[in-house]
């Protein structure tokens, strides 16, 4: 079964303190980490010196062996940005593109199973808000294509023309393929121009929190969580999200103590990205966590209103969660206590989810971080 997603507006948003009474749910999440993750986000700033094309600089922005199975794509770039070594749009094409190469002697079969993906240009998603929130609910919202058949050493190509605008490009597809299959991102010039010789732009210290690789598994299954309403009663029940120092977590059964995901980088090859190392990742943009919920009415009352709050813990200013559960996905952008964008008060939660129960139901919630996000989210649960 299926939540109703509040609307971000109105009374939802609301500003929320972490209270000491807070008492921290058990959480144990299943990851099926022979699905690949491939991230692609370095270097976020596209510029002119990364085409892929062989009489240009001949890079590739990411490339992933991936086996037979289904696996994810994530990526999340900027692009004309005013820089002056910033790709440039305005009197040459720039092109993204997602080469699904086949090394096998017999043919492969790719399908894609979701997608999400567009600019914040005025005739697509419009903004920063609408690229972040946006695109996971097209995700959501979207159908399996065709199968596409490719033959030995052939490809397959997933791409976009980014027109002249000074802009964010982020998408998420998944997809599935019978057998192992070589994912390289490109920008570039013409696609007839990529030889397969182009090398990855390797990560430097300098750049940031920006990855380019892969991780093991990009879907985090909870067990079912029952939440009673004489707990409630007592004290607000959270699962934090997104962040290191998470007690009561376990991950396939083994004690963790943090939701983020290594990346294993694709230049330098193998180099691993922990949620202990400096440079950490910053929060498993794309990632689905999926809740299984049951709410139980102990009260003693006829009904009681179980209710989901998102939050945001930072400080920063652009944090896109969205929430999703079975056709209906909303997104809210949160932001610290008190700031104002634009004439419009920001909060820093959202109450997502609402549900009266007389006795007892089950049903079932996804929560993804939208890109230019940052880590350190939590979900509430409360009851009235």
């Amino acid at each position: 079964m299926a939540f109703t997603i509040l609307s971000a507006s109105g009374s939802n948003l609301t500003d929320l303190t972490n209270l000491s009474t807070d008492v921290s749910l058990p959480v144990n999440y299943s990851l099926d980490t022979s699905k690949k993750f491939v991230i692609c986000n370095h270097p976020e700033a596209l510029k002119n010196d990364m085409y892929g094309d062989k009489g240009e600089n001949n890079k590739c922005l990411n490339q992933v062996t991936v086996p037979a199975g289904t696996h994810q794509i994530f990526f999340s770039y900027q692009y004309n940005n005013g820089a002056g070594s910033a790709a440039p749009t305005s009197q040459q094409k720039l092109n993204f593109g997602i080469q699904i190469f086949n090394p096998n002697s017999a043919e492969l079969h790719f399908k894609q199973l979701k997608l999400g993906h567009g600019t914040n240009r005025f005739d697509d998603k419009k903004s920063w808000d609408g690229v972040a929130g946006e695109t996971i609910k097209d995700y959501f919202n979207s159908s399996p294509a065709s199968e596409v058949s490719i033959a030995k050493n052939g490809s397959y190509w997933f791409d976009k023309e980014l027109l002249d605008y000074s802009g964010l490009y982020s998408g998420l597809m998944e997809f599935q393929v019978d057998k192992q299959a070589i994912i390289t991102v490109y920008i570039y010039k013409s696609k007839w121009n990529i030889d397969g010789t182009a090398t990855v732009i390797p990560k430097t210290d300098g750049n940031g929190k920006q990855y380019s690789g892969y991780s093991n598994g990009y879907k985090y299954v909870a067990d079912t969580i029952t939440l009673n309403a004489s707990d409630l009663q007592k004290a607000r029940r959270y699962l934090k999200l997104n962040t290191t120092g998470i007690s009561n977590l376990k991950i396939n059964r083994a004690a963790a103590t943090s939701d983020l995901l290594p990346i294993y980088l694709a230049a330098p090859a193998g180099k691993c990205i922990s949620p202990s190392t400096s440079g950490q990742n910053l929060g498993n943009w794309g990632i689905i966590y999926e809740f299984p919920v049951r709410f139980v009415n102990d009260s003693g009352k006829s009904s009681v209103t179980f209710n989901i709050y998102m939050k945001t813990d930072t400080n920063d200013t652009a944090e896109y969660c969205v929430i999703n559960s079975g056709f209906d996905t909303k997104y809210a952008h949160l932001k610290q206590n008190g700031i104002t964008d634009d004439v419009q008060k920001m909060y820093n939660a959202w109450k997502c989810i609402s549900k009266t129960v007389t006795t007892s139901t089950t049903e079932t919630f996804r929560y993804v971080l939208g890109t230019n996000s940052c880590a350190n989210k939590r979900l509430i649960f409360t009851v009235s």
